[in-house]
Parts: structure tokens; C-alpha cells; sequence
């Protein structure tokens, strides 16, 4: 019966390849109309019909700098700061180092109550944390791909070619662009980790006291307000250890923060 129907059955798993192909193509087109027509309501100063569009499309999964980068804005132009601060850190997670969003977060900072002074670091320390956390995740393992590549290219040219000359120079390629794609390779992995044992997040409530241990009786230890960015750094139940830039630590609620 199998060997008869066979054909069938490759029929049907066809016609259900089209209709999910079809359907996820509407559901994208349809996407697309909802964010035309959250920036149409964003020009004619809508923003709270904006708004609830764009955060239509964050609940469904969308996700593109230009999508959080947008919810931000709507935000600060409703007095949402919080809200405006952690989708603008949310776009610049997505594409690092866009001077509109950059701004944008500066000023929608100067609107917070805590004016918290990072630690100062030696300048080692500067250079350590800009080549081995700057940029995007995606981006550093593009170059990783294509220098891995490369060096694979070379080695092939190493082998094959029959210039003595060529063959001499492919394996001094080989070798370096393989030593600085393994380099990059471990720079993506240590950035990747360092970014799900430290991930940042906005302090949304108006206003909540970091205490020493994580309970409802624990010591308070200083206030936090609206907007403030901290790291997490543990997690016990409902509560959530945060560190400052200043390097002050303590506990928090979950729920009073948003992870970015």
C-alpha cells in the first residue's frame, strides 16, 4: 500500500510546503502593511495609535533595528522614557553604533532621576572591552566565516598550485588568516557568553529599593528609578541580582525590571 500511495503522500507534504510558503508570505505582507501604517500614524503625531501597532508586531516576533528603533521614539514622544530607553538599547543590540539611536539614548538618559558615573578603568581595560564586546555579535561572525574560509582557500592553493612562488606565499596566508579567524572565532564565543552571564536591563517601575539579600526584609540599600540601566547578573525565584556601572550590587525585583 506504502509503494502504491507513495506518490500521494509526496503530493501532500508538496501542497503543505506551498500553503505554508503562501501563508507566511501573507502573514509577512501584512506585517509590512502594519508598519506603514504605524509610521503613517507616527508622522501625523499619532503615537499612541503608533505605538500599539508597532508593539503589535514585537508580540508577534518581529524583530529589525528599524521596528525598536521606531518604538523608541514613540515612547519618548508619549513621556514613556523607560519604555523609549529600552527599545532604543534594544535597537543599538541589533545594529551597534547607529548615531540617531545613539543620540536618541543620550538625551532620552538625561531625562532619568539616577546620574550614575561608571567605574574608571585603565585604558588596557578600555581597549580589552572594545575589541572583545564592541560590535555586533552577527557582524564578528561574518568575518569569522570568511577568514575561516579563506584560510581553507589558501590551503587548497597550498596544495594543488604548482608555483613554487604562489604555493610559498598561499601557505603564509593560510597561516595567518587561519591564526585570526580561530582569534575572531574565540572573540565571538567570549562575547556571546558574556552577554547571556550579563545581560542588561531597564529599570521600568517608577521607583524600587535594591536590598542586600533577596527577600522582602532584606536591608535597603539604595533606590533605583525609572529608566536606570543595570546588569543582571543571578537570578534566585522572583528576584534578580543587579549590578551598576559604578559597580554597586544588591537585589531587585524581577518584575521591576525589563531585560534588554
Amino acid at each position: 500500500m506504502l509503494k502504491r500511495n507513495w506518490h500521494k503522500l509526496v503530493f501532500i507534504c508538496i501542497l503543505l510546503t506551498c500553503i505554508h510558503g503562501l501563508q507566511a508570505k501573507a502573514d509577512h505582507k501584512t506585517a509590512a502593511e502594519t508598519y506603514k501604517q504605524a509610521n503613517v500614524f507616527y508622522k501625523s503625531q499619532n503615537y499612541s495609535a503608533a505605538l500599539a501597532l508597532y508593539d503589535s508586531l514585537l508580540k508577534d516576533g518581529y524583530r529589525s533595528f528599524e521596528l525598536e528603533y521606531n518604538t523608541g521614539n514613540a515612547f519618548y514622544r508619549t513621556g514613556q522614557i523607560a519604555q523609549a530607553i529600552l527599545h532604543y538599547e534594544r535597537a543599538l543590540l541589533l545594529s551597534p553604533n547607529e548615531p540617531d539611536a545613539e543620540h536618541n539614548l543620550r538625551m532620552a538618559y538625561l531625562s532619568t532621576v539616577d546620574k550614575i558615573d561608571p567605574s574608571p578603568v585603565l585604558f588596557y581595560q578600555q581597549w580589552w572591552r572594545d575589541l572583545a564586546y564592541g560590535g555586533s555579535i552577527f557582524g564578528k561572525s561574518v568575518w569569522t566565516l570568511i577568514l575561516l574560509w579563506s584560510a581553507a582557500m589558501f590551503f587548497a592553493a597550498y596544495l594543488f598550485l604548482k608555483n613554487t612562488k604562489i604555493r610559498r606565499w598561499s601557505f603564509y596566508l593560510f597561516g595567518t588568516t587561519l591564526v585570526v579567524g580561530l582569534i575572531s572565532w574565540a572573540l565571538v564565543e567570549n562575547h556571546d557568553n558574556h552577554m547571556h552571564e550579563n545581560k542588561g536591563a531597564i529599570i521600568t517601575s517608577d521607583a524600587t529599593y535594591v536590598k542586600g539579600a533577596p527577600t522582602d526584609d532584606g536591608a535597603n540599600l539604595f533606590m533605583l528609578h525609572s529608566g536606570t540601566k543595570v546588569t543582571v547578573v543571578d537570578g534566585l525565584e522572583t528576584w534578580k541580582k543587579i549590578r551598576l556601572a559604578n559597580g554597586n550590587e544588591g537585589w531587585i525585583i524581577a518584575s521591576d525590571i525589563t531585560e534588554i
